[in-house]
C-alpha cells in the first residue's frame, strides 16, 4: 500500500509542476510512509480496544519504574541528536553513541508494556527524525546526496520499530501463556 500511495502522490506532485527527480522522490516518500506505518500501525492495534477505566491499566509502580528509564532515554537522545555528535565526542566515539539511547527505550518498553512502550517508541522516533530533519545529530553530520540523513534516520527508526515490535509481541505471548490454565 505504501508503494501505491507514494506512486500516486509523487505522480500528482510532478503534474503540479514541481521539478523533482521522480525515482529519488519516490524512494524518499516510500521509506517515509513505510516507517510511519511501522510506528503507527502497532499503536492503532494496541489502542483499538482501549477503554478508559478507573483500574486495570498500568499501575503507578510500573509507571514510576519506567519514568526514570524514559527520562534517561530523552536525556541521552538529546545529547546524541543535538548538534554535531562527532565534534563533541570525537570522530570515532560520536557515531557509536547513536545506539546508547536505544537501551533505555527498550527498558521503557519492557517496563511499561505494549501500550506504554509503543507510545514511548513513537515519541522517541518522532524526536530523532525531527532533530535529524533540523540538521542535528549523527545522521545529519555528512550527507553524500540530498536527503541521505533522513533516509539513514528512517532506517534507524525502522530497526527500532521492528525489534521493539518483536520484543513486545514476545512479551505479550509470554504473558498470555502464563495466564492460560495448564492443558488449555
Amino acid at each position: 500500500m505504501a508503494g501505491v500511495s507514494v506512486t500516486g502522490f509523487v505522480t500528482a506532485w510532478m503534474w503540479v509542476g514541481e521539478p523533482l527527480p521522480w525515482i529519488r522522490t519516490w524512494v524518499h516518500a516510500f521509506v517515509g510512509v513505510w516507517v510511519g506505518a511501522l510506528l503507527v500501525t502497532p499503536l492503532v492495534i494496541a489502542y483499538a480496544n482501549f477503554r478508559a477505566r478507573r483500574s486495570g491499566g498500568m499501575t503507578m509502580l510500573k509507571f514510576g519504574a519506567g519514568a526514570p528509564a524514559f527520562a534517561a532515554f530523552l536525556t541521552f537522545a538529546s545529547l546524541v541528536f543535538q548538534g554535531n555528535v562527532s565534534e563533541r565526542f570525537g570522530p570515532s566515539l560520536g557515531p557509536t553513541l547513536t545506539y546508547l539511547p536505544l537501551a533505555f527505550l527498550v527498558l521503557v518498553a519492557l517496563i511499561w508494556g505494549e501500550r506504554g512502550g509503543l507510545l514511548a517508541i513513537a515519541l522517541g522516533a518522532a524526536l530523532m527524525i525531527g532533530w535529524t530533519a533540523a540538521g542535528r545529530g549523527p545522521f545529519a553530520s555528512s550527507e553524500g546526496f540530498p536527503g541521505e540523513a533522513l533516509l539513514e534516520v528512517q532506517a534507524y527508526v525502522a530497526v527500532i520499530a521492528l525489534l521493539s515490535g518483536l520484543m513486545l509481541s514476545l512479551q505479550a505471548r509470554s504473558a498470555l501463556a502464563i495466564a492460560l490454565p495448564a492443558g488449555a
